[in-house]
């Protein structure tokens, strides 16, 4: 489906968001077959999903409210308002975040940017507010768990390693 969608011209954020909905939706309909197969909901393993995004312009909202069922593997950068409201799950990205917003308004779930040394990865305050009850991992190190800093994060951040705008 992605490669429709490579040569075509399209704001960033639909594109994250619709595919974000789709994503969503088909973790919805796996839970309910799983469901009515006669597993409790802590029963059914996640739903991994992979996407590749690597020839795609940069992208925004990917992982957006994901659900805690839905474990998704991004290959490739992308933009801002990753993992935006996610309310469990995982989202691995296997790349950089280059936009603010990343991980803001976390009900839960664990939001990991692998990336390499020398990439911009930018923060809103918001992702590092009391009220976000998610986990921040950053090149391999837990930086924010259940509403805040750990010991890691703290030195990362008195270090400049992310941005934090």
């Amino acid at each position: 489906m992605i490669k429709r969608y490579e040569e075509r011209e399209y704001h960033p954020g639909d594109f994250g968001r619709f595919l974000s909905a789709l994503i969503n939706r088909t973790v919805e309909e796996y839970i309910e077959s799983q469901e009515k197969k006669g597993k409790k909901f802590k029963e059914i393993e996640p739903l991994e999903i992979h996407l590749d995004v690597r020839k795609l312009p940069e992208i925004d909202y990917l992982g957006y409210e994901n659900q805690e069922k839905s474990h998704l593997f991004i290959k490739g950068d992308v933009s801002s308002q990753t993992g935006m409201n996610m309310k469990g799950g995982k989202v691995v990205v296997e790349g950089n975040v280059t936009g603010i917003w990343t991980g803001e308004h976390m009900k839960g779930g664990q939001l990991e940017i692998k990336g390499v040394k020398g990439e911009s990865i930018d923060f809103s305050t918001s992702a590092f507010s009391p009220g976000n009850q998610g986990t921040i991992i950053l090149k391999g190190i837990k930086i924010w768990e259940k509403g805040k800093f750990t010991k890691e994060g703290e030195e990362m951040r008195k270090r400049g390693e992310f941005l934090y705008l």
